[in-house]
């Protein structure tokens, strides 16, 4: 088995991973890491994330680890990341650019299942103003803000005149 995989992003920039167990994360380092499976034709992504901690990030449940393990995922690659949040998150973005990780992007109804935020956020938002959960678009609800706000702006200019 190779102790070290190499994969490029779409502009040629390389990143060098190391193969690892999910459990074998020992040391407290900020890094890259993919969810991975081997076939015949080398490593294949299922999942690509960047933490501030390997270590932590694999000392609990990842969301997407059990999706991944049921498409044959046995290791992490993980790449030893020292930059900021902004370097780790750009090569996050730049390897998910270039192998559409599904893990990354699970089709509705597949393992893990994620909460619909934006229903959450609205029906939050909804309930602390006292409106109804009903949801209304998007953009009824700006352009009733927009109407409004002219409204008052149009009743002050005519008590200026």
């Amino acid at each position: 088995m190779d102790s070290r995989v190499e994969f490029s992003d779409l502009r040629g920039r390389k990143y060098v991973y190391s193969v690892r167990k999910f459990e074998d994360f020992r040391a407290d380092v900020p890094g890259n890491y993919i969810f991975a499976k081997r076939t015949n034709s080398g490593w294949v992504p299922l999942y690509i994330g960047e933490t501030a901690s390997l270590q932590k990030r694999m000392a609990r449940v990842h969301e997407a680890w059990d999706y991944c393990r049921n498409r044959s995922a046995s290791f992490v690659l993980a790449h030893v990341n020292i930059g900021d949040h902004k370097e780790r998150e750009a090569e996050q973005r730049a390897l998910m650019v270039a192998f559409d990780p599904p893990g990354n992007f699970p089709v509705p109804g597949s393992s893990p299942r994620l909460p619909d935020l934006s229903r959450a956020a609205w029906a939050s938002s909804s309930n602390a103003v006292g409106r109804s959960t009903t949801q209304r678009p998007a953009h009824a609800t700006t352009k009733a803000a927009c109407s409004g706000a002219q409204d008052a702006l149009s009743a002050s200019t005519n008590a200026m005149a």
